[in-house]
């Protein structure tokens, strides 16, 4: 398969550019807009240029004319990756009871913003649903997880424990939960966290690729 190419990335640049397929294996070209500083320029790679590259971007060039001389211009590429924020946060359990074989627990969240949920028990062996509200006033409660499994197996050939449970993003003053197991449980603690996943920026710039005519050695472009 042929390669392709785009022109963007960190630039060195003072003058006017061009680009053209040295090897004439390229099948895109792009027009670098008109660079007005000395030293590292950084041009943004949308979504519409990442599309005709390959995944490693080892198809991309840069040239640059000076006079009659032909240039390959050196670039980094730097990609900006989502990044993941993780806060944990602790918060007073302000009831605990039981009632029909069901343990009703109470946290006072403060509008914290979280969307995890630790539970640590006393227990190792257990199989339980859990259900999940939250209210800013504890008169009126609002749905935010309908019995989710959480269990723990310990024994001389098992020793697993899932009592972490994810859920929409949730503000509320108080969350309740309500547990049912197929043993009694001993509550220790609830750890909660929030985690934020920031995008990467990315243009939505559009874009217009022309093919490279193979005929043609080269193709000036004057900025």
């Amino acid at each position: 398969m042929k390669s392709r190419a785009i022109f963007t990335g960190l630039l060195i640049c003072s003058s006017s550019w061009m680009s053209y397929a040295q090897k004439n294996d390229f099948q895109f070209k792009r027009d670098i807009e008109n660079v007005t500083v000395q030293g590292w320029y950084q041009i943004k790679l949308p979504p519409e240029v990442i599309e005709h590259t390959q995944s490693d971007f080892k198809d991309i060039r840069i040239y640059r004319i000076n006079n009659t001389d032909t240039i390959e211009v050196p670039f980094l590429i730097k990609v900006k990756d989502d990044k993941i924020t993780e806060t944990t946060i602790s918060m007073p359990v302000i009831n605990k009871s039981n009632k029909d074989g069901k343990l009703y627990i109470t946290l006072e969240m403060k509008k914290e913003r979280v969307n995890y949920i630790h539970l640590d028990f006393s227990e190792n062996n257990f199989d339980g649903l859990v259900t999940m509200e939250g209210s800013d006033n504890q008169k009126e409660w609002f749905s935010i997880l309908e019995k989710r499994r959480i269990l723990s197996i310990n024994d001389q050939d098992v020793d697993f424990n899932f009592t972490t449970l994810n859920f929409p993003m949730s503000n509320y003053g108080f969350l309740r939960l309500q547990i049912e197991a197929n043993n009694p449980l001993n509550f220790q603690s609830a750890s909660l966290k929030k985690i934020e996943t920031i995008p990467g920026n990315a243009s939505s710039k559009q874009l217009t690729w022309a093919r490279v005519d193979k005929k043609v050695k080269h193709t000036t472009t004057e900025i």
